[in-house]
């Protein structure tokens, strides 16, 4: 399944002691996510990239077991 490439701009958000962001609600509804569902950050340099963790899988994802 191919997916459009999404662009947009979000501030970041202060939290507690720490700096959050929202992520957009079109995303997240497309993909029925819901509060206390599971995602990866993966940093390279100053990107940042988000995944989703398969909830069908049992958190597994790539073969691996997720860690909490």
């Amino acid at each position: 399944m191919l997916f459009m490439a999404h662009k947009e701009t979000r501030t970041l958000i202060p939290m507690g002691d720490s700096i959050g962001i929202t992520l957009p609600f079109s995303w997240l509804n497309y993909h029925n996510s819901k509060p206390g569902d599971k995602v990866e950050i993966i940093t390279h340099g100053i990107t940042a990239e988000i995944k989703l963790l398969n909830k069908n899988n049992g958190g597994v994802e790539n073969g691996k077991e997720g860690s909490d």
